[in-house]
């Protein structure tokens, strides 16, 4: 594909690498064939930071930052900044196209005296990707962010009540619920973490599992009221080809999804699951949701094994009641486990019955290393930023 432009020129301190920078050197390079990265001197950045930010300080110096940037092949060429002049870098490369952060409009008026096109890159998520915001949780030591094996028939919040007693702290949350019946990957912060936890949202999840077809349940999987809607005729039996083209046609790409009534979705303040139980009638709105790719593992009627990548807010349970439905047979959840949230893997994580002080200390993650972890994730060609 031809791009717009030749060369481009993104600048700035990049202390620490997060998915706001990585989203601006996508817009870059799409717009460009090559994108050159200028990193500003640390005494620029501190001449001129100290005086907005007495608390501001650099947690690495120019050399490292220089480094740090040259991991992400998506970048052609990093330069340091010149001590003097902050345009020296437009003689040096001759860019003709220059890409500011949605933070960076100040610098408008210093650069539009060059022969030069300047784009304003979108903002994405400042209220999480933001350096001084990610710079607060380092000085905590007891932030962290742990990647646990939660194990089938527990509530995800029993997790919770673990870590503060062996962590002995109050301050403990999780990103992504599980239903009790479901197992597999879940991400606890403790400490300051626990602000940085939205940001996982933004990342796909991947998740195996099992429908039990020829079933219905009330709640869509295995914990409800459990109704044999079976096939008669055994000729009927969906083939795998039939169950494929479905997949693909109905359960694949951006799709509206109707929640299930026993869930914590809200209504008029009031939790769906609670409304239900009380035998009132419950009423959820479809709800657009992503499914990037949904496979079959295994097929032997009546199971039916399934792989599925999908975005958050996506209720398994839905897609087995829905896909029995289209098949008409009834589907049920009758298993399912998450294995990946983003680029962390369930094969990285700490069993929930091995959890213990030592364990933690051993497992503990800080906030660097879920940052550069998500700056991959982001990076991947079928990421969030790309839609």
């Amino acid at each position: 594909m031809t791009k717009q432009f030749k060369k481009v020129v993104i600048f700035g301190t990049f202390d620490i690498i997060h998915p706001g920078h990585i989203s601006i050197f996508k817009f870059a390079k799409n717009l460009a064939e090559e994108l050159f990265v200028v990193v500003a001197r640390d005494q620029n950045v501190n001449k001129n930071r100290a005086r907005l930010d007495k608390s501001f300080q650099l947690i690495f110096n120019e050399k490292q930052r220089l480094e740090n940037l040259k991991q992400y092949k998506i970048i052609d060429k990093t330069i340091l900044g010149d001590l003097k002049d902050p345009l020296a870098f437009y003689k040096q490369i001759k860019p003709d196209l220059i890409v500011l952060g949605y933070d960076q409009y100040q610098n408008v008026d210093l650069l539009k005296n060059l022969d030069v096109k300047i784009k304003k890159a979108p903002e994405f998520h400042p209220e999480l990707f933001k350096t001084q915001k990610i710079k607060k949780i380092l000085p905590d030591e007891n932030a962290g962010f742990y990647l646990i094996n939660k194990e089938k028939g527990c509530p995800s919040f029993r997790n919770i009540s673990i870590l503060r007693k062996t962590l002995d702290m109050k301050k403990i949350g999780f990103a992504g619920t599980l239903d009790p019946m479901a197992s597999g990957l879940m991400i606890l912060a403790s400490g300051k973490a626990t602000k940085f936890l939205d940001a996982f949202h933004l990342l796909g999840k991947i998740y195996e599992a099992k429908i039990e077809l020829g079933k219905i349940s009330d709640t869509f999987d295995a914990e409800g009221k459990i109704q044999k809607s079976g096939i008669r005729n055994q000729d009927k039996k969906p083939t795998k080809d039939k169950i494929v083209k479905i997949l693909e046609k109905k359960f694949t790409g951006t799709i509206l999804q109707t929640p299930p009534i026993f869930s914590a979705k809200k209504i008029n303040g009031q939790k769906a699951y609670n409304l239900a139980r009380q035998n009132k009638k419950v009423k959820l709105k479809p709800v657009p949701i992503t499914i990037n790719e949904i496979k079959i593992i295994k097929y032997k009627y009546p199971f039916l094994d399934l792989k599925i990548n999908c975005s958050k807010g996506t209720y398994i349970r839905s897609i087995a009641n829905d896909l029995g439905q289209k098949l008409k047979t009834g589907g049920v959840l009758v298993k399912l486990i998450r294995t990946n949230i983003g680029s962390f893997s369930l094969k990285n994580a700490l069993e929930q019955k091995n959890i213990n002080f030592k364990n933690l200390e051993k497992h503990k993650l800080n906030i660097l290393d879920i940052v550069k972890k998500m700056n991959n994730n982001f990076l991947q060609k079928k990421s969030h930023l790309d839609r």
